[in-house]
């Protein structure tokens, strides 16, 4: 696939014509795009998000557009999670014209079982829902929201218990990984990881596992104290209607175990100065093209003040290097 200053260039590969963003613009490109086989157009919203599916070769891609999110944000976090060693889809950036977004290969195999979070946390939901709620958005949309009001910790681990019900081990292993995954959202101030953004998935031969993580593009989009997390520790209720990094942060201290604050603690070290730096060298060897001066410096000054935030919060008063990494 030809690369434009470190971009997939999928206007030569999908025949698509050159041009700015504009609604105009990408009124075209989707007409364009309905006209071609082998693709499949999944989300549009002019200006606010384009998600199609198509075929390159043997390989089926997806690209991904948000006016939320920055592609480069999504490299930045698939580094982190490498360092932590939790499993990610990979990304490239890909581009229409001057639109910017994510490419992405296919993750799904078959004869695998794929369960949103929305499959698991069904289970939570009392089906006797406010009366108001319905009126006000009819009941298909009143019980997405009630079942939302679960995508927490504790909301998953009951939904995980409800339907591997007798099988401690499975619950156990993945909330192990979902740990792993609130650990690196909070580290990168995640604020998409609504149910539809997480998977389980069901093997064959019995195996129940967290899928690699995906969609980790609105990552350092606004200072943490204004950071709205969309997974959080403890469900929701009238009393806590949203998910504010800060609250995750006391009600995870609070209510986890020393093991697992310890591994929060030791996982600052991703943030620090010295290893984004590697992280940019990373990327850039994978896209095979410098960084802008300015997105290095925007992500070394946003993710400094992630790193200052969580240490100020947490009490850490210093961050180390682990000996295992090499500058």
């Amino acid at each position: 696939m030809k690369k434009i200053e470190g971009y997939l260039d999928l206007c030569s590969i999908l025949n698509l014509p050159e041009g700015k963003q504009s609604y105009e613009y990408e009124l075209a490109i989707v007409e364009k795009l309905s006209q071609n086989p082998e693709v499949e157009i999944l989300k549009f919203e002019p200006g606010l998000n384009m998600l199609f599916s198509f075929w390159y070769g043997e390989e089926k891609y997806f690209f991904s557009y948000d006016s939320l999110t920055d592609p480069v944000a999504e490299l930045i976090v698939g580094c982190i999670a490498d360092d932590l060693e939790v499993g990610h889809i990979e990304y490239d950036m890909a581009k229409i014209g001057n639109i910017k977004g994510t490419l992405s290969k296919d993750y799904i195999v078959k004869d695998f079982k794929y369960l949103s979070g929305r499959d698991i946390l069904v289970g939570n939901v009392d089906y006797a829902l406010d009366e108001d709620l319905i009126d006000a958005y009819g009941y298909e949309e009143a019980k997405l929201r009630e079942i939302s009001r679960y995508n927490a910790l504790e909301g998953i681990w009951h939904g995980l218990e409800y339907r591997y019900e007798n099988r401690l081990d499975v619950v156990e292993g993945l909330m192990n990984g979902f740990i792993d995954m609130f650990i690196v959202d909070v580290l990168t101030g995640q604020r998409d990881r609504h149910f539809d953004n997480w998977n389980i998935v069901e093997y064959p031969d019995g195996r129940v596992e967290l899928m690699p993580l995906f969609d980790n593009g609105r990552s350092f989009t606004v200072h943490p104290l204004m950071c709205r997390m969309g997974l959080s520790v403890n469900d929701l209720n009238e009393n806590a209607p949203i998910k504010l990094l800060e609250k995750n942060l006391e009600d995870f201290v609070k209510q986890s175990s020393r093991e697992f604050i310890s591994r929060l603690v030791d996982s600052l070290w991703v943030l620090l100065p010295e290893n984004v730096e590697k992280i940019f060298e990373r990327i850039e060897s994978k896209i095979g093209f410098p960084l802008s001066d300015k997105d290095k410096q925007d992500y070394r000054v946003k993710i400094g003040i992630q790193l200052e935030f969580l240490m100020s919060r947490l009490n850490v008063t210093s961050v180390k290097m682990p000996k295992r990494i090499k500058l």
